[in-house]
């Protein structure tokens, strides 16, 4: 079995405190960072199994993403969705040329998934649980 880099590190800090998104994105980083593996040894028959994997993943964290938004009533739903359809988009599109060409991409794809995994987690999912839990907080201490 082959060692797997870290490519995306998954550490404490990361954590945004909610279990479930947590761990979605614990497996996210998991499944970039053997795409990642599988795109240094150039072995493309891996990478055909990973990436409908990969779309699969990121298509049930953003349903579950968004239903949360919508239960919380979360004011920042609209565009959080639009980068999730966004980011979605180009990934499908990356995919498909991959798919249809069978040649390896340039290592750029990756870094920008990479990068969009730490941005998006970062800013808009941090300020999705912020919200989520001063709701919360609110909630205990009686307000409405």
């Amino acid at each position: 079995m082959m060692k797997q880099t870290n490519f995306i590190n998954f550490t404490v800090t990361g954590k945004l405190g909610i279990e479930d998104i947590d761990n979605q994105h614990y497996d996210l980083a998991s499944l970039i960072n053997r795409l990642y593996d599988n795109y240094i040894n150039k072995d493309l028959e891996s990478i055909n199994q990973i990436f409908p994997k990969l779309i699969q993943h990121i298509q049930l964290h953003f349903e579950y993403e968004e239903k949360i938004m919508i239960e919380n009533k979360f004011d920042g739903f609209y565009s959080h969705k639009m980068e999730h359809r966004r980011f979605n988009n180009n990934l499908k599109m990356i995919v498909g040329d991959f798919l249809e060409s069978q040649k390896l991409f340039d290592v750029g794809v990756l870094e920008s998934i990479r990068r969009w995994y730490y941005n998006h987690i970062e800013i808009k999912d941090r300020k999705l649980v912020e919200y989520i839990k001063s709701r919360e907080n609110l909630n205990e201490k009686g307000a409405s």
